[in-house]
């Protein structure tokens, strides 16, 4: 096995850039208008008249990006960043259940020859190709593996769910060798999935991984 790790990017060669996914563009412009709302109810006495003009100007402009005309229309934003989080999209060349399943038993069947070492910054791409432990003994959290990792997966590939489901501070975690010390399940799903979706998608924009310095 290549011991060649990726910089710290999506990977050394140019590659398109990939593009914001509209969900997120929407929660940033959500959230914005939700924080002026805020200091204008809050602080509305203590505003001039002119502050109160611009909050409500910055408010219409993040508005009209999400092709909306007035407050009151945002709870249609909010079901739908609700309904996306709860049940991430599937993205392109998203494997199937059954090849899925397939890849799962590959994974969890084959010994893999664990690195010699693990980079001072790796990434998510790192994971998905060299993260190694006992695959064969991560167990079902919800009786049935595949189901929860194929979900599991989705949730990854997805900014926002992943943001919303997975705190800052809990990142995935590797050891020596690229052991995994730290988010096992989210590792398998991505040596499922593999370096290329990994790359394809961006997730180390959203996926955070660092290395073990001995605290866990």
């Amino acid at each position: 096995m290549s011991e060649k790790f990726s910089d710290g990017g999506e990977g050394a060669s140019w590659r398109a850039p990939v593009e914001r996914s509209p969900d997120m563009v929407m929660k940033e412009h959500y959230d914005a208008i939700q924080v002026l709302l805020g200091k204008l109810i809050e602080s509305s006495g203590n505003l001039s008249g002119q502050a109160k003009r611009q909050l409500r100007q910055q408010v219409q402009a993040h508005l009209a990006q999400l092709g909306l005309t007035d407050p009151t229309q945002l709870s249609q934003v909010a079901q739908h960043l609700h309904e996306v989080t709860v049940k991430p999209p599937t993205p392109p060349d998203y494997p199937t259940k059954e090849e899925f399943a397939d890849r799962l038993h590959v994974v969890t069947h084959t010994l893999f020859e664990p690195v010699q070492c693990t980079p001072n910054d790796p990434t998510v791409t790192d994971v998905a190709r060299y993260g190694t432990t006992d695959w064969s003994k991560v167990p079902a959290r919800s009786g049935n593996l595949v189901d929860e990792l194929f979900g599991l997966g989705k949730v990854i590939s997805s900014e926002l769910a992943y943001r919303t489901v997975f705190s800052e501070i809990d990142p995935i975690v590797v050891g020596n060798r690229m052991r995994i010390d730290n988010g096992r399940h989210r590792a398998l799903s991505l040596r499922i999935l593999g370096s290329e979706f990994t790359k394809k998608q961006g997730m180390s924009r959203w996926v955070k991984v660092r290395k073990n310095n001995g605290n866990l």
